[in-house]
Order: structure tokens, then C-alpha cells, then sequence
């Protein structure tokens, strides 16, 4: 997939997932292309692309939100 495409599938299934958690970036243009952060309503970063230099896979992803009492779920 394009990075475009990729961003917003990503982006979609995890706030899908996860309404309270925020995603945001800029899959090209001007600023910080490429840029992918993940973050809880605390502020808390679950992943950057800027940091980590890449894509996270989705599982990680979603496994580190599923795991955080901040996103609102109940903790297994």
C-alpha cells in the first residue's frame, strides 16, 4: 500500500476499535510527512512513527491499546 493508504487503513481500524483513542498524522504534504502517532486521552504515546523510524504492525498496536485502562476498556 501507499503510505496514504496505509496511514488511513490504520488509522480507521484502530479508531474504529477504539473510539477514545486519538490518531493522527500526515501520510504526505507539507510538515511532518509520514508522521504516525497514537495516543491515549491522557496524552500517554502508544506509538510514533517518527520515534520507532516505522510502520507499526497492527496487532502491536492494538494489543498496547486493548492493555491500557486509559483507552476505556475493561482490563483482562
Amino acid at each position: 500500500l501507499l503510505p496514504s493508504h496505509r496511514f488511513i487503513a490504520l488509522a480507521d481500524a484502530i479508531e474504529a476499535a477504539f473510539p477514545n483513542v486519538v490518531v493522527e498524522g500526515n501520510p504526505s504534504g507539507p510538515g511532518r510527512p509520514g508522521a504516525f502517532e497514537v495516543t491515549l486521552p491522557d496524552g500517554a504515546v502508544l506509538f510514533s512513527k517518527l520515534s520507532s523510524g516505522g510502520w507499526p504492525e497492527a496487532g502491536s498496536v492494538v494489543d498496547a491499546i486493548g492493555g491500557s485502562a486509559a483507552c476505556g476498556l475493561p482490563q483482562q
